[in-house]
């Protein structure tokens, strides 16, 4: 069996289509991913702007200000300082409109080093899906900050909203609070743009999906075309063992290439901006974040989610190829499942719509941790990265018999 496998994936790997392409999405992930870095730009206190790898390594520097653990002594005493700033009218400039702003000076010396920090306070202290830039201004420190305990009251309020689509039920409040019930308390700050550029770039391994299904669109239609069907399913071993091992070998290629393609991407942003900020918490990126990850776990989970669906569509791909005669279709099927959902909206009103649209391969690649997205069946309830890999895993499942069944039955001409 393993003769046959390694001849099938031989078979795979050396078409001029295969090497072609394989190549040309490895070019794109090197070259889409070193973008990243190379776009970086950063500004010294006098302004003066740097970009690149000189951009990272002041960034991380100016992290260093507001790097440990955010307790809510340290959030007072950063927006005390804010608004001692703000509130000295030689530090601000207006404009025409009479909008109030930083000096330059003060804007490069005082605010940029810290407007990641900062933004991050903004975004925490605003209403859900609301940006208030001004709202540092109006933070009242009489009564303290109480940091995590508005933070909760906004995943309450979150949970507890009127929804056009439908509201949450009792037991999905209770999963979502369960969840945030995990989350560690206070956060620990730190540089973490390696891999939060990953995490938002990471829909671009699309183009590495569409490569092996590519590659393996001709695993059994290519059979049909050539006329090697009839020779296949007349030898000894071309209805049982051949079919398993065109099979395995498709799952073997297309392991072998996402796990390159997905090294190769992780490991160019590594060496760019340093492997800092692993262990920090993804609320750092959004505070009302419910999953109780770091960001090496979102980024494993990340890529846990991506193969589950390049799973599904290996095996979707060689359905679509024991059906077809020619390659040509199973490529068009392929492309149009996965980029039509791209230009799908979602709907305003209908909850299943968005549901299912959630979960097609191209929005489930990039879907959101800080999303409170779950399905429910009875009493069960998951989220989303978990609805997306269990899906992938039970439909590959689904077709597997089925390409068998097709390619063993087929009619030969």
């Amino acid at each position: 069996m393993s003769t046959l496998i390694k001849f099938e994936l031989k078979k795979i790997i050396k078409r001029k289509s295969t090497i072609t392409v394989v190549l040309g999405s490895l070019i794109l992930s090197i070259f889409l991913f070193a973008l990243m870095p190379l776009k970086e730009k950063s500004y010294d206190e006098n302004g003066k702007e740097y970009r690149g790898l000189q951009a990272i390594e002041l960034s991380k520097q100016q992290s260093k200000l507001n790097e440990g653990y955010i307790t809510d002594k340290k959030i007072e005493n950063s927006i005390r300082e804010y608004q001692k700033n703000f509130n000295n009218p030689n530090n601000i400039v207006k404009d025409e409109n009479g909008f109030s702003s930083f000096k330059q000076g003060v804007y490069w010396r005082f605010f940029y080093p810290n407007k990641t920090f900062y933004n991050f306070i903004t975004e925490s202290y605003n209403a859900p899906n609301d940006f208030n830039s001004m709202i540092l201004q109006s933070i009242s420190l009489k009564n303290r900050t109480n940091f995590y305990k508005f933070r909760n009251e906004k995943v309450n309020t979150i949970l507890n909203s009127e929804y056009s689509d439908g509201n949450y039920a009792q037991k999905e409040k209770e999963f979502w609070l369960s969840k945030n019930k995990k989350i560690n308390e206070p956060y620990l700050n730190g540089y973490y743009e390696g891999w939060n550029y990953f995490l938002l770039g990471r829909d671009l391994l699309i183009f590495t999906i569409l490569a092996i299904c590519i590659s393996i669109a001709s695993v059994f239609s290519g059979e049909y075309q050539s006329g090697t069907d009839s020779v296949i399913l007349s030898s000894k071993y071309g209805k049982t063992k051949v079919i398993t091992a065109k099979i395995i070998s498709s799952f073997l290629f297309g392991t072998i290439v996402f796990i390159i393609n997905t090294i190769i991407s992780i490991g160019i942003l590594i060496l760019s901006f340093g492997v800092d900020g692993w262990n920090l918490p993804l609320q750092l990126t959004v505070s009302s974040t419910p999953y109780p990850v770091t960001f090496l776990q979102a980024t494993l989970l990340s890529i846990l989610v991506i193969y589950m669906i390049l799973i599904a569509l290996i095996g979707f791909t060689l359905l679509l190829s024991s059906c077809m005669k020619s390659p040509f279709p199973v490529l068009i099927t392929d492309i149009v499942l996965l980029f039509i959902p791209l230009f799908l909206k979602y709907s305003e009103t209908n909850w299943l719509y968005n549901q299912i649209l959630r979960i097609l391969p191209s929005n489930a690649i990039s879907f959101s941790f800080s999303e409170y997205v779950n399905y429910r069946f009875g009493n069960l309830i998951i989220d989303l990265p978990t609805m997306i890999i269990f899906t992938g895993l039970i439909l590959s499942i689904i077709f597997l018999p089925f390409v068998k069944n097709n390619f063993r039955k087929h009619q030969v001409n």
